[in-house]
């Protein structure tokens, strides 16, 4: 009777248990103390990284943010591979692009890939699942961000403020003590203030863009749930073993019929070309029709650019939901994939050897080289395919993630706005060019800076040196400097810089203010600072 009770007791409290157990996370100490570190990071993002132009701000909260994860998620069972290592140097390395390039494009991508490889360094770390295959790497972004994020986020503020265990700390509680110290604060700070100048102009300065500020840490405190969610989750959700779907596959002869179809395009486009090379096939041509590098060189990049996206879309989706037999896909499918595949790698070549003449010819510009790069790497991706048709182990995704990222990296710390001012400008000295766009290198923004100073002090050419003045004094008078003119001296006042906060900070945005302030020095008849 008596070990029937007490049996009773314990399933009885083990219900309780379970029952907790699916309402709240069983938080520790540790885990509240992460959860304000959290909390600071996410504010440090919102006010550093999305408010300071996603400069120097976004690479220290980047960093801090990673660094926080890894300590809060490493555990004794953490077994790091190769993939996910990639993944953590990554998701390390890129930020770095921030302080260096201006390049919008570059950093919107590096911000994408860094938060990409950035999960699956955090995904290894609790072994969330098998990172190898490309679907399992789709599935656990999809769980880490809608499951983890997104779907934990009750759970893991309900658990946050309902700890009422002696050995944890609320942080319900914390908050609490938080806002009781603020009536205190509003005594004990004009007191201060009043007992010394040194804190009274540190309060003053700050307290002139309290409001910003302010909106700054609600941003941030309104990120700050989502980023707890996501780690809780990794660290507190079951390890689900992968189930392999029981999607069959495509039918094999609408798969060979679509792929059909494509390749037949493609080889009436290659039997085009023989025009090109064969005066049997000039009818191919326009009447009147003359070969010329600009003319050949000027036409279908961007065409062949997006022909190569679309068709690495069509293989990796035959090779994803076609049926197969262990794994492997049925002779006809492969040999059309790798004949389509092997059309992308003909076309891209000639993509960039078209825009290699182009380039010498008229110049290079960002987005001759960004789209250059994104060839490069769909080259890249199109040898991986071409492998997996063959060899099953190789992974398509893994390879995309982590060339993906090596590219954006080069781009960045190489800087190519830089790496296009430069080239513009020795081309044109050189003799390369006949001429040069001077607007296109002040649309290259900080990094086109110090060249137009170059075209002011050292270029012949009047109307050169004309047009670099303009760009350069509209460069102080609406991009870089808050200024006021006065109508009565025909002069400006610089009353600051936009972009003297250190979350602003970047290695050619100095370079560039170096250019300049030296310009307003020269010119002091016209630009004056504010006394």
């Amino acid at each position: 009777m008596t070990e029937n009770i007490v049996n009773e007791n314990i399933n009885q409290e083990n219900e309780v248990v379970k029952e907790k157990a699916k309402k709240y996370f069983p938080l520790t100490k540790r885990d509240t103390a992460f959860a304000v570190l959290f909390a600071i990071a996410s504010v440090l993002f919102a006010g550093l990284g999305l408010f300071g132009g996603f400069r120097v701000g976004y690479t220290v909260a980047a960093v801090s943010s990673l660094v926080i994860g890894t300590v809060y998620l490493w555990n004794k069972n953490t077994k790091i591979r190769f993939f996910p290592l990639l993944c953590g140097i990554l998701a390390l390395a890129l930020p770095a692009v921030f302080v260096i390039t201006s390049n919008g494009a570059v950093r919107f991508w590096s911000l994408v890939a860094n938060a990409l490889t950035a999960m699956v360094w955090f995904g290894s770390l609790v072994n969330l699942g098998d990172f190898g295959g490309d679907l399992e790497l789709v599935r656990n972004f999809i769980r880490q961000i809608i499951f983890g994020m997104f779907g934990k986020l009750p759970k893991s503020i309900a658990s946050l403020f309902a700890a009422k265990s002696q050995r944890k700390t609320s942080f319900g509680k914390a908050l609490l003590g938080i806002l009781l110290a603020i009536p205190v604060l509003m005594i004990v700070i004009p007191l201060l203030i009043s007992s010394d100048v040194a804190f009274a102009g540190f309060i003053t300065s700050f307290f002139e863009n309290i409001s910003l500020t302010i909106f700054k840490v609600i941003v941030g405190l309104i990120i700050t749930p989502f980023v707890i969610a996501y780690c809780f989750a990794l660290k507190y959700s079951e390890k689900k073993e992968y189930i392999p779907s029981k999607f069959g596959g495509i039918d094999n002869t609408i798969v060979i019929s679509f792929l059909s179809v494509i390749s037949i395009c493609y080889l009436t486009y290659l039997f085009s070309q023989l025009a090109y090379f064969f005066s049997a096939f000039n009818g191919f041509l326009p009447d009147g029709y003359e070969f010329n590098v600009s003319t050949y060189a000027r036409r279908g990049f961007f065409e062949m650019s997006a022909i190569a996206a679309i068709n690495f879309a069509v293989i990796f989706g035959a090779l994803l939901l076609s049926k197969k037999k262990k794994g492997k896909m049925c002779i006809p499918s492969r040999i059309l994939c790798l004949f389509i595949s092997l059309f992308t790698l003909v076309i891209i070549t000639t993509a960039i050897s078209k825009m290699v003449l182009y380039i010498g010819s008229f110049g290079m510009t960002r987005l001759r080289i960004t789209t250059s790069a994104f060839m490069v790497f769909l080259g890249i991706v199109f040898l991986s395919v071409i492998l997996r048709l063959f060899i099953s182990k190789v992974k398509v995704l893994r390879v995309a993630l982590v060339t993906a990222g090596t590219v954006l990296l080069i781009l960045g710390v190489a800087n190519v706005d830089q790496v296009v001012a430069a080239y513009n400008y020795n081309a044109y000295k050189n003799d390369v060019l006949e001429e040069i766009d001077v607007g296109t290198i002040y649309n290259l923004g900080d990094e086109g800076m110090p060249y137009l100073a170059k075209l002011l002090n050292e270029d012949d050419d009047i109307d050169v040196v004309v047009s670099a003045r303009e760009y350069i004094e509209r460069a102080i008078q609406n991009t870089y400097y808050d200024t006021v003119y006065d109508y009565e001296t025909n002069t400006y006042t610089i009353l600051g810089k936009k972009y003297d906060k250190l979350e602003n900070f970047g290695v050619y945005r100095m370079k560039a203010y170096k250019v300049l302030d030296e310009f307003i020095e020269e010119h002091s008849m016209t630009y004056k600072f504010e006394e």
